[in-house]
């Protein structure tokens, strides 16, 4: 098993004025560290009108194995949907959703359709 996979995850939301909250998710080890760094950069780049690339405030997306695991549960999160409802919704087990948000199993094209098709996303970046 990839050390990356063990990592626990915990979300974090982010209200930027009025719009909708923020998803990240993070490694319980840096939470605290992790949101009050968020908060200082946000408001930054609010000021300086910056958009800020993801890789930037999360290194570990750079490491391309994880990404579509991560998007995975950032779609799902948003969509309001549990795992088990949307493993129902493609057709597989609650187990294969939670598999490829941990990066333990790949999602393939064929899923990435799917999942693209009910959560309302590209499925590209799923892949």
């Amino acid at each position: 098993m990839r050390a990356h996979a063990k990592e626990r995850l915990t979300e974090v939301r982010v209200i930027i004025g009025e719009e909708k909250s923020k998803i990240f998710l993070v490694p319980n080890d840096n939470i605290k560290n992790v949101r009050t760094q968020v908060r200082e950069i946000l408001s930054a780049a609010q000021e300086n009108g910056e958009i800020i690339p993801a890789e930037k405030m999360f290194p570990s997306l750079i490491d391309s194995s994880i990404r579509p695991g991560v998007a995975l549960r950032i779609a799902r999160l948003k969509s309001g949907l549990s795992q088990l409802r949307l493993a129902e919704k493609i057709v597989c087990e609650q187990s294969d959703i939670s598999k490829m948000e941990s990066g333990k199993i790949s999602i393939g094209k064929a899923r990435a359709k799917k999942l693209g098709l009910v959560l309302r996303i590209n499925y590209r970046v799923f892949l």
